[in-house]
């Protein structure tokens, strides 16, 4: 049947939910905030078949070290729902934005 053979190769991307467990919001760092120090971060994560992260790399910086460290820390011990290709896990990259602002 054709639409089975269709519907086994679509493709979802990995997914994650901000501020849940799994997904815990980066701190702000305390150095940062009383600098006054914003920005926003974008990580590339190489997430594997079972969710969790294989590597978390800097593709655009906030400009500050200490935030850029404590967004790969965070992000390095999430856990993501998986890539899926029809019903099998399957290995993917996802960019994630951090932002870093004060009110």
């Amino acid at each position: 049947n054709e639409a089975n053979i269709k519907k086994n190769k679509l493709i979802y991307k990995a997914r994650y939910r901000l501020g849940s467990k799994n997904n815990p919001i980066p701190p702000y760092p305390l150095l940062a905030r009383k600098k006054g120090w914003q920005g926003t971060v974008l990580l590339l994560v190489s997430v594997n078949e079972d969710g969790t992260v294989k590597n978390v790399r800097i593709e655009k910086s906030t400009g500050f070290e200490i935030l850029d460290k404590a967004s790969l820390q965070t992000i390095k011990k999430w856990f993501f729902i998986p890539a899926k290709k029809g019903k099998k896990n399957i290995k993917d990259k996802i960019i994630i934005p951090v932002r870093f602002t004060l009110n």
